[in-house]
């Protein structure tokens, strides 16, 4: 599923979506590792022991693949991103997120927040609308 240990700590495919997409939200505006970590923290996951390593490696692997670009020594930019990508990833970590909350208590700020987070970088009221609905089902399906 992209998250170990049933925890909100990212890994993997669904890592890389979140990295690609907090790079191409900064519009052209090039980030540190530790601003990077900042905005993915600030969506609610966690990156475990080692962030700056993990967030380090899963970047030279989109690097290889030109959807970043490597600035300088721990410092990147957005590269070239398909809007069918980024579409895909969203939809992917908006699927993500509604299976967390389906696990977590609703009582679980986090999500939540991260909801607002995505509010302040310009997420559209369609989006803001499927998050809600996704919520609302998760909640009927059987949390914990």
């Amino acid at each position: 599923m992209g998250v170990i240990d049933c925890s909100k700590r990212l890994g993997g495919l669904y890592l890389r979506y979140e990295l690609c997409l907090v790079l191409h939200e900064a519009r052209g505006r090039s980030l540190t590792v530790a601003e990077i970590i900042e905005r993915v923290e600030a969506d609610g996951f966690t990156l475990g022991p080692l962030p700056h390593k993990v967030v380090a490696d899963a970047l030279r692997w989109e690097v290889r693949r030109g959807r970043a670009r490597r600035v300088r020594r721990g410092v990147f930019a957005t590269g070239h991103l398909a809007r069918s990508s980024e579409s895909k990833m969203r939809l992917n970590l908006r699927k993500l997120r509604a299976e967390l909350a389906a696990r977590h208590h609703p009582d679980d700020g986090d999500f939540e927040e991260a909801d607002a987070n995505a509010d302040d970088r310009g997420a559209t009221a369609v989006e803001r609308a499927d998050d809600a609905v996704e919520r609302a089902d998760s909640l009927k399906c059987g949390t914990e």
